[in-house]
């Protein structure tokens, strides 16, 4: 300790004066173990609004989308046996960034890279989910297909394209056998976002103000 105390060293630090016996805390407990709350055999394709509207321009939305995307990916156990997920990028067009896979890590790469730019073409990615859990979907091993869309807009892309095209291309996509989820915030439409979800809308359709609804 410091002057005047019984001892020239202290564990503890300098103080002034000894004041007695003091007991290290015991050391933090290390985290529990990552348990995902999913283990179903599910194939999921998830798609992600990456129109100029949700660049981080406006606020921290492309930041937001980036962690609700990894939250889905950390909720599911992924396997050969287990789940797959699929990640699909809309703006002015689409792209299969991950075709149905088991790798946790390609998933997230994939989010990281994601940097919002364009216009909206939601009835290009339903397409293209359609075509993905088609073509590379276990539906004919009893494995169900499930799409989540995340937008926060209204069809814009190709021109001339309205909301009707992207519904037209939910009602192809549920009639193949799969389950959509609508989710929207911001400039989506609730009628829209209806439409395009599976029944009843009221349990896989939602509008929200923001991305933190």
């Amino acid at each position: 300790g410091g002057e005047g105390s019984h001892y020239s060293v202290c564990a503890f630090g300098t103080d002034c004066d000894d004041c007695g016996s003091r007991t290290m805390p015991p050391p933090a407990s290390p985290p529990p173990p990552y348990s995902p709350s999913c283990s179903a055999a599910v194939d999921l394709v998830l798609i992600l609004d990456e129109s100029g509207s949700m660049s981080s321009a406006y606020g921290s939305i492309a930041a937001d989308v980036k962690r609700f995307a990894a939250s889905v990916v950390m909720s599911f156990s992924l396997g050969a046996s287990l789940a797959k997920i699929s990640i699909i990028k809309f703006s002015t067009v689409c792209e299969v960034d991950l075709s149905l896979s088991d790798s946790r890590e390609e998933a997230m790469n994939v989010i990281s890279s994601y940097s919002p730019s364009g216009g909206t073409c939601i009835s290009c990615a339903l397409e293209a989910a359609r075509n993905e859990l088609d073509s590379n979907g276990r539906g004919e091993s009893g494995v169900p297909g499930y799409v989540f869309l995340l937008t926060d807009g209204v069809q814009t892309s190709p021109s001339g394209s309205t909301d009707k095209d992207a519904i037209l291309q939910a009602i192809l996509l549920k009639a193949a056998g799969h389950t959509l989820y609508a989710v929207g915030f911001a400039g989506a439409a609730e009628q829209t976002l209806q439409a395009m979800a599976s029944t009843p809308y009221s349990q896989y359709a939602f509008l929200g103000a923001s991305m933190s609804d």
